[in-house]
Order: structure tokens, then C-alpha cells, then sequence
């Protein structure tokens, strides 16, 4: 029982304490509206109670609805950027989806320079590049094909050249016109046959490599305009969004006196017929 009447008296203490603090009184008011002749002062303090508690919903409400209209220009914006943030963002995977298609270049045209009998090294055509082989013997006498340093089709010249008792397949590299690098074949018919006829792989290779790269660079091309196109659109729908979170900031800012002034009002009000002003 004790620990009830001590609860309900720590919640009276509360309550009067937030009473107290939103609604202020001077001991002097409060004596006289509960005297035996306060009708009038307790009309009045109830009209400036009234006043109080509608001017601070008032003003919380006035304040309230320019913050949400702030929030919705902005929600708008980010609505209105939406879709050109995705077109961008699809333009961008397309984009580098091209130019990994470009790296790859497809399935290759040509195949590998195969004879009756293989040289100690030789060349082969696969994945848009020229990959040198060399037959070597292991410690264990184990003869074993090993590939070199692939060459990319990409600026390289292919040439045959006659050179004593043999052919010669001459690569010259694109990075340097000095750089040259020389197969020798057996100088018989059938070896000439299949060199011009790999020679000719390579050349037909090298022109549809180029072809694929020239269709995907002007795709790329084509990105590119689009994008900036979407980059300048988009650039002006920020500039319009900026424009009606700046007026909607503005009139928050003019809501905010606005609030404070119906605030300031009902202070007023309360604090003439209390003696007392609220404390914000």
C-alpha cells in the first residue's frame, strides 16, 4: 500500500513538474484564481491556456509541413533522377561490355601452319595471336613442344622470303620496325604451299580483327554521344531540382518565422495573464 500511495505521489510530482514548465504561473495568479472571487482570473487564464496550447500546435504543425515539403522536393529530385541514373548506368555496362568484345575479338578465322614434317620451331594461329613453338628435349631425353611469348596479330607483317636452302616466315613487330623475328622452313613445294597459305590466314585474320574492332569502336562511339546527350540532360533536371529545393528551403525559412511568430503571440498572451513566460 505504501509503495502505491509513494508511486502516485512520484507521478503527481511529474506531472506537476511538466505542468509547471509548459504552463508557468506566478504565485500570485494562482492565489487569486482560486480565491473565492477568481472567476475572472481563471477565465482569463484558461482563454491564455487555450491560446498557449493551439499556438504551439500551431506553430509545430506550421513547421512541421515546410520540413515535409522540403523533404518532398527533395524525394521528388531524387525521383526525377532516377531514370537517368539508370540510363547512364546501363550505358556504362553496355559500354565496357564492348569494349571487353573488343579485347576478345570473337572466335578466330584462322588455324595452325601444320606440315608432313614440323620444324625445331614453328608457328601457330590461334586466339588473334602468333604463338611460337620450339621442340625441345627434357633432361630425361623426353622431346617436348614448348610455346614462347605470344605475338598479337594487331600492326604485325607477315612475309615469306626466300633465304638459301630455305624459307623464311619474317614477322616484323609493330612496336618497333626493327624488330624482326624470323621461322626457317625447309625450301620444298609443299612448304611453300602451306607458309602462303598461312600467311594468307594470318592476313585474313588480322583484316576481320580489324573490321570487329572498327564495328565496335564506332559502337563505342555511338555510347559515348548518347551518353553525354543523357550527362547534359540529366545535368539540367539537377539544375531544376536544385531550383525547387532552394524555394522549398526558402519558404521553410519563412515558415519558420511564421511559427515562431504565432509561438511568440501565445507567449505573450500567457505570460500577461500568468505572470510567467513558458520556457521554449
Amino acid at each position: 500500500m505504501a509503495f502505491v500511495l509513494l508511486g502516485s505521489a512520484v507521478v503527481l510530482l511529474v506531472l506537476v513538474w511538466w505542468w509547471a514548465g509548459r504552463f508557468p504561473c506566478s504565485w500570485n495568479v494562482l492565489r487569486a484564481a482560486w480565491g473565492a472571487e477568481g472567476h475572472e482570473t481563471r477565465q482569463r487564464l484558461r482563454a491564455a491556456w487555450d491560446e498557449l496550447r493551439e499556438g504551439r500546435r500551431k506553430s509545430a504543425r506550421i513547421e512541421a509541413e515546410a520540413r515535409a515539403r522540403v523533404e518532398r522536393a527533395k524525394a521528388d529530385a531524387d525521383d526525377r533522377l532516377r531514370p537517368w541514373d539508370e540510363h547512364l548506368q546501363k550505358l556504362r555496362t553496355e559500354r565496357e561490355a564492348q569494349l571487353k568484345r573488343a579485347g576478345e575479338c570473337g572466335d578466330p578465322v584462322g588455324a595452325s601452319l601444320e606440315g608432313a614434317e614440323q620444324p625445331l620451331e614453328r608457328l601457330q594461329l590461334h586466339q588473334h595471336a602468333l604463338w611460337p613453338w620450339k621442340t625441345v628435349r627434357s633432361e630425361e631425353g623426353e622431346v617436348l613442344e614448348e610455346a614462347g611469348e605470344p605475338l598479337a596479330l594487331s600492326g604485325l607483317r607477315v612475309e615469306i622470303d626466300s633465304l638459301f636452302h630455305h624459307l623464311c616466315l619474317r614477322v616484323t613487330l609493330p612496336r618497333d620496325r626493327n624488330a624482326v623475328r624470323e621461322w626457317l622452313y625447309p625450301h620444298e613445294k609443299h612448304w611453300e604451299a602451306a607458309l602462303h597459305a598461312f600467311v594468307v590466314k594470318v592476313r585474313d585474320q588480322q583484316e576481320w580483327d580489324e573490321a570487329f574492332r572498327e564495328e565496335l569502336r564506332s559502337c563505342v562511339a555511338g555510347i559515348d554521344v548518347e551518353t553525354r546527350r543523357i550527362e547534359a540532360r540529366r545535368a539540367e533536371v539537377v539544375e531544376g531540382n536544385g531550383r525547387v529545393i532552394a524555394e522549398a528551403e526558402v519558404a521553410l525559412g519563412a515558415s519558420s518565422d511564421q511559427a515562431a511568430a504565432v509561438l511568440e503571440k501565445a507567449y505573450d498572451t500567457w505570460e500577461k495573464a500568468a505572470h510567467r513566460r513558458p520556457r521554449r
